[in-house]
């Protein structure tokens, strides 16, 4: 996520990011990821907001500008995160569609290429069917059966996942 850490671990995006040495050597960068925002319940802040280690929207807005100034002589593009099973992951703060619809409104202002798979995929696991046939089960010999809605298969991947991200990566 732009904001969310696990076990109180500096791994957020702008942390690995600020910790890129020498960011004008890469030619590719590929963004993909914010789902763990929406499942850590991250709340937005305002617009006006500017501390990028608790709030989504300034996080994202340093996350970006930091990203297009600094790997200058890269193409960037980037890819929304995947639909979950969002009753899995209560959030006080909005739906995952409104995170990846920040996250895009941000995308757009920096002009760059983005392949939305939040609403593209063609994976949604709030459809019970989609999420007990596409989603993983972490734990199949402990819990048979619990699907967790957030990560595909890995026939889901191949089968659909892989082909639309390698056409999106050969038009760039």
């Amino acid at each position: 996520g732009f904001v969310a850490r696990y076990d109180n671990r500096p791994n957020d995006f702008i942390t690995r990011l600020k910790a890129v040495e020498n960011p004008s050597q890469y030619d590719l960068v590929i963004v993909f990821g914010g789902i763990n925002d929406y499942i850590q319940n991250k709340p937005f802040g305002t617009d006006a907001d500017t501390d990028y280690l608790t709030y989504v929207k300034p996080a994202v807005k340093e996350f970006y500008n930091y990203l297009t100034t600094n790997f200058i002589n890269a193409r960037i593009a980037v890819l929304t995160p995947l639909a979950i099973k969002e009753s899995a992951y209560p959030n006080d703060h909005g739906t995952v569609n409104d995170y990846s619809d920040y996250y895009m409104s941000i995308v757009r202002q920096h002009r760059l290429p983005v392949l939305d798979l939040t609403y593209e995929s063609g994976l949604d696991p709030n459809i019970n069917a989609v999420n007990n046939k596409w989603m993983l089960e972490p734990m199949p010999d402990r819990y048979p059966g619990i699907h967790d809605g957030v990560h595909p298969t890995e026939e889901y991947i191949r089968k659909f996942l892989a082909p639309m991200i390698r056409a999106f990566l050969e038009k760039l």
